[in-house]
């Protein structure tokens, strides 16, 4: 029958913490420029804000199986969410350009966390055979925030406050304790697909 993997164990808690990843991602993706022109900064300025975001992105992507290695799964994806929530705390003292891009150095480099950790989240808590039906739900989990929220972000900060906008994105916080409750488990990998219990040290 098929496997119905919004009740696989660990799926709720990797889906939520990815959704409230990718949260904290949207609301800045477009707010974070804008509040470096609020500081003062031109378009070029502006611009290179998400430029250093995906290149730590890119970055942290090439590095993270090296974390992985060291400290597992678990606690890599929440230092990923860590580094993607706090700093968009910290926007809100944020008064130089060179602060922001501080701040989104260290985004990018949770989102390039997040963005492996997911994946591999998936590979080690479902069978490969249902491995399609996780990887649909977990794209919805990171799409929804996406869709609704980037257009919302620039409107919340000009017509309510950034700092409403600086708040919201802290999410990713609120997925720490869900990550951190898998132990240290170690996905499986894909040559592996009659291995269908998450490994443990």
């Amino acid at each position: 029958p098929p496997m119905n993997v919004w009740r696989t164990a660990g799926m709720p808690a990797l889906l939520a913490s990815a959704a409230l990843g990718f949260t904290g991602f949207a609301l800045l993706l477009p707010t974070a420029p804008m509040w470096a022109v609020r500081l003062g900064t031109d378009s070029f300025g502006a611009g290179l804000v998400n430029a250093v975001l995906m290149a730590c992105t890119v970055v942290a992507q090439l590095l993270v199986g090296r974390l992985m290695r060291r400290v597992g799964w678990a606690v890599t994806l929440a230092i990923g969410l860590v580094l993607l929530g706090a700093p968009a705390l910290v926007h809100m003292f944020a008064e130089t350009l060179w602060a922001v891009l501080l701040l989104a150095a260290l985004r990018g480099f949770g989102f390039g966390i997040l963005t492996v950790c997911g994946v591999d989240g998936i590979a080690g808590l479902v069978p490969q055979e249902h491995r399609g039906r996780a990887v649909g739900a977990y794209g919805l989990a990171i799409a929804g925030p996406q869709f609704l929220l980037v257009p919302v972000a620039p409107w919340l900060a000009e017509q309510v406050s950034f700092d409403l906008v600086f708040l919201l994105a802290g999410a990713p916080l609120l997925g720490v304790p869900l990550v951190l409750m898998f132990g240290s488990p170690i996905p499986r990998p894909a040559t592996r697909p009659r291995d269908h219990v998450v490994a443990t040290r």
